[in-house]
């Protein structure tokens, strides 16, 4: 990252670089923010559900083993 830094400013020299560099960090900006304000709040509920699945098979499988290792040992298959 401090290398990326470093070249940056050696090559700030020249004004037409200013502006490639101006333009790309105000896009860069309004895509950062716009990715958090947006995609965010709308995969909340995707995300949010996701986990709950994996929970929920989680423990459904965990209780499952349990449940078979307390069985007593002709009910397990051989």
């Amino acid at each position: 990252m401090e290398v990326n830094v470093k070249s940056d400013r050696s090559m700030q020299q020249t004004p037409k670089y200013n502006i490639i560099y101006n333009l790309h960090s105000i896009y860069q900006n309004w895509y950062i923010r716009e990715f958090i304000t947006v995609d965010l709040k709308k995969h909340t509920n995707i995300l949010i559900t996701l986990i709950t699945i994996i929970t929920i098979y989680s423990s459904i499988s965990r209780n499952l083993d349990n449940h078979h290792n307390n069985l007593p040992m002709e009910c397990t298959p051989s």
